[in-house]
């Protein structure tokens, strides 16, 4: 059976600046930098998937747009599923502070967009991701 996930780029608009958020999974998840990533649970849409996952990651409750990018990927997962992993960016008005849950996180930032390289992600489909997700938006 196919597995769904979404994954969903936040960011930032605050005093002429852009800035991505970026969370810290937990140490038992691995410790390393991403966006924000969950799976579509039941007959769920890909985009309350999106927003739903937004919100549990965040508790940040609104946003000024969500929309899906141009980045879908398929994977097989360390499960063995098949999984078809699809892509959103969300952004906010402001870098607000972020209520983490940890059992998934243990940190967050904000970084200047422009300022954002390779490195800060594990997992080169995150940075490529984020790319879409600015070359859409900026």
């Amino acid at each position: 059976m196919e597995h769904r996930k979404v994954q969903v780029v936040v960011i930032a608009k605050e005093e002429g600046e852009n800035y991505l958020l970026l969370l810290q999974t937990n140490e038992e998840r691995g410790s390393f930098w991403q966006n924000i990533t969950g799976s579509v649970e039941g007959n769920e849409s890909f985009v309350s998937a999106a927003e739903r996952e937004f919100i549990e990651e965040t508790q940040i409750k609104t946003f000024d747009s969500l929309q899906e990018l141009p980045y879908q990927m398929e994977f097989e997962d360390r499960f063995q599923r098949q999984v078809t992993e699809k892509s959103f960016l969300i952004c906010v008005s402001q870098k607000y502070q972020i209520q983490i849950d940890p059992l998934e996180h243990q940190n967050y930032r904000w970084e200047k967009i422009e300022q954002v390289n390779a490195a800060h992600f594990k997992y080169k489909s995150n940075y490529e991701c984020f790319k879409v997700a600015t070359t859409t938006y900026l």
